[in-house]
């Protein structure tokens, strides 16, 4: 007896690979992981108590990231406020040492005139080259301004050393006196820089920089065209955009530094016999 044979019985492979792609073994060696509900709210507690844990220590770094800017704040607040407070009570005190400097001229000044008015000249003289005198009278004026870019560009702005040239300029062009910013200029005065800002004895001043000088204004104007301090404030002007303006006045008044260091002294008297005593000794 014949047996049936199907027509596609000899595709049966190709029909295996079509209708069945995984081997039926695979399938049962691999079944799909299904996640069980009490092993899923376990991770999702686990993620949940991280996050949490994360959210708190993130605070809590903001949090001392702001503690010390905000003590650093107060600490500036409260040293701005010294500063503000001693820099108020020094100009008190300057204040009254000017009175009292011109309390003690003015006596002395009735005493000689009476007694020793040759000493009198003399004495002011001296106070004018000393510049402890103030001085009044015609001169010229010299006016540095920082350039448009001198808040970012420390180039652009007034240097010590640009006062410096500038005040030399018109010592060697024949001033009699000589202040910066209200300042008085003496043999002993210190222009420098502390930091970004000029100093002139220990005074911080700041843009625009006024410099008077007492003298013959045409003579001033003419000599000082010449020295090496004019072609420097050419070069400021041109190269760094540094405003610069010379001007003659004829009614400058400057006031006088506020107190004299008496660094050395010798009694008159005690100094000529001295000198007597050594002049005849062998």
């Amino acid at each position: 007896m014949s047996t049936y044979r199907r027509p596609d019985a000899s595709m049966s492979l190709l029909n295996d690979l079509w209708y069945q792609p995984v081997d039926g073994d695979y399938g049962l060696a691999s079944p799909p992981q299904q996640r069980s509900r009490p092993a899923a709210l376990a991770r999702s507690g686990i993620v949940l108590v991280v996050s949490v844990t994360l959210g708190v220590l993130l605070s809590g770094a903001i949090f001392g990231l702001r503690g010390p800017a905000q003590a650093l704040r107060s600490s500036r607040d409260l040293l701005i406020s010294e500063i503000t407070e001693r820099t108020d009570s020094a100009d008190q005190l300057a204040q009254t040492n000017a009175d009292l400097d011109a309390q003690i001229a003015d006596l002395q000044e009735q005493v000689l005139a009476a007694r020793h008015p040759e000493l009198l000249a003399e004495l002011d003289l001296t106070g004018t080259v000393a510049g402890t005198l103030p001085v009044v009278g015609p001169g010229l004026v010299v006016e540095l301004t920082d350039g448009p870019d001198g808040a970012e560009v420390p180039e652009d702005r007034v240097q010590d050393v640009d006062l410096q040239l500038v005040v030399n300029g018109l010592w060697a062009s024949g001033a009699e006196a000589i202040a910066v910013n209200g300042q008085r200029i003496t043999s002993l005065s210190a222009i420098r820089s502390a930091s970004q800002v000029v100093l002139v004895d220990l005074v911080p001043l700041s843009s625009p920089y006024t410099i008077e000088a007492v003298g013959d204004p045409g003579s001033l104007q003419s000599t000082f065209a010449a020295t090496q301090a004019a072609s420097h404030l050419g070069l400021l002007s041109s190269g760094y955009g540094i405003g610069v303006q010379i001007r003659s006045a004829q009614d400058l008044s400057l006031a006088g530094v506020s107190s004299a260091v008496l660094r050395y002294a010798v009694e008159a008297g005690v100094a000529s016999s001295t000198t007597n005593d050594q002049e005849g000794s062998p």
